[in-house]
Order: structure tokens, then C-alpha cells, then sequence
């Protein structure tokens, strides 16, 4: 018994630190690729890592399970809202979180958050 638990709970850390690095990269990207997002560097891609590490290891297997029916195009959607509102309130809270992040228009912010979402599923399907 106690080996399940210490094996489950390996897969959680396990599973955490996966969602910090893929989350990561996908920020990486999106800054990267998209014209109207402007980080300030590593120090902002790291929180950024943590704050969608978290909203999807947390949030979405609650919402998977609450949305079965219409598990893949809702989940789709609501993880495309999530980082978008996430990418928003970085920028609203940037000098309190200690970072400096700017979006250009909401159709950067929109296209930022598509990134980190492909990239987040891309990886997330890659490993199960």
C-alpha cells in the first residue's frame, strides 16, 4: 500500500515538473513568435511557467471530469480562456509579481494563449 502511494505521488512531482517545463517553452514560443508580447525575460517566462503549470495540473482534470460530453472542444476552449485571462493578469500585475510584461493588443494576447495551449495539448497527448 504504501508503495502505491509513493509511486502516485512520484507521478504527481513527476507530472508537476513536466507542466512547469512544457508551460515554459510554450511561453518561451509564444514570446518568441508573436510580435505583441514583450517579456523581460527568463525571471517572467519562469512565473509564467508556474502560473499555467498549475492551472493545468489543478484545473484541468477538474473541468475534464465535470465536461465529459464535451470533453475535447470545451477543455479546448476553456484552457484557450484560462491563458488568455492568465496573460492578462500578468500584465495587470507585473510589477507586483516582479516581472515586466506588456501586450500589444488582444489579438497578440489571443494568438499567445493558442500557442501555449497547442503546445501544452501537443505535449500532454505526447506523453500519456
Amino acid at each position: 500500500m504504501l508503495l502505491e502511494k509513493t509511486s502516485k505521488s512520484g507521478g504527481f512531482f513527476a507530472r508537476i515538473i513536466v507542466e512547469f517545463l512544457v508551460s515554459g517553452l510554450a511561453f518561451w514560443a509564444a514570446d518568441y513568435l508573436i510580435p505583441g508580447l514583450h517579456t523581460g525575460g527568463w525571471k517572467t517566462i519562469l512565473i509564467v511557467a508556474l502560473i499555467i503549470g498549475a492551472i493545468n495540473v489543478l484545473v484541468n482534470p477538474i473541468l475534464s471530469r465535470l465536461f465529459v460530453a464535451l470533453k475535447d472542444p470545451m477543455i479546448g476552449m476553456l484552457t484557450l480562456a484560462a491563458n488568455t485571462a492568465m496573460l492578462y493578469l500578468l500584465e495587470a500585475y507585473e510589477s507586483d509579481v516582479g516581472v515586466s510584461f506588456a501586450i500589444a493588443n488582444p489579438w497578440s494576447a489571443i494568438l499567445g494563449a493558442l500557442i501555449i495551449s497547442l503546445i501544452g495539448f501537443v505535449f500532454n497527448k505526447a506523453l500519456q
